[in-house]
């Protein structure tokens, strides 16, 4: 289990909470990757977040730094990055993307998943460090 009380934090800077906290359930993996999924506050949601911190409870703690979001389509039995979700309905190219993997998106950070996956799971030049 990945109890990890502390606060995370948007590219922004500004506060999300914590995705690892005892409410949710988790899993540390051998490497030190945590892994924790998030029901929807929805009694009609057919999805859940999905978190993954690539380094554990080691900071930074910065979604699209070292969280990733994606989103379990439970109807579906598919996980898909966050920000995907809309791709087959809207043409989201990669500057509509990165309006949400950018230190000035409000969510900033919550559709890098997306970008890196679009890079070929890699994060390109111009990603928003």
């Amino acid at each position: 289990m990945c109890n990890n009380q502390q606060a995370y934090k948007f590219l922004s800077g500004t506060g999300m909470g914590s995705p690892f906290n005892s409410m949710s359930p988790s899993i540390k993996l051998a490497n030190g990757v945590c892994i924790s999924l998030n029901r929807i506050n929805d009694s009609s949601s057919t999805q859940s977040n999905i978190f993954i911190d690539i380094n554990g409870t080691n900071p930074p703690n910065i979604n699209g730094k070292d969280l990733f979001v994606f989103i379990f389509r439970l109807n579906e039995g598919k996980i898909i990055p966050e920000g995907y979700v809309w791709g087959k309905n809207h043409d989201l190219t990669t500057p509509d993307l990165q309006g949400n993997c950018n230190k000035n998106a409000k969510f900033g950070g919550t559709y890098c998943a997306t970008v890196i996956m679009n890079a070929g799971w890699e994060m390109p030049k111009n990603y928003p460090w």
